[in-house]
């Protein structure tokens, strides 16, 4: 999160899940997110010796209620 928080376009960071291994969730700008995504995993793999999975995913407008049953 300390290296997420570094990056040019991160808006924000912090560690999800965490009492099973968790993940990281990072807000980053549109613009940043390649630079982000490479810098970030660089940094990763140096400090732990594994590329780490960084999944990119766009908000939705809001939230919905889907009724699947009347």
């Amino acid at each position: 999160v300390s290296a997420a928080l570094e990056q040019t376009g991160c808006l924000g960071a912090r560690i999800v899940g965490g009492g099973f291994g968790g993940s990281g969730f990072a807000l980053v700008e549109t613009a940043s997110v390649d630079n982000f995504r490479s810098s970030l995993g660089k940094l990763f793999k140096a400090k732990y010796h594994v590329n780490p999975a960084i999944y990119p995913v766009v908000s939705d407008d809001a939230a919905s209620v889907w009724r699947v049953y009347d």
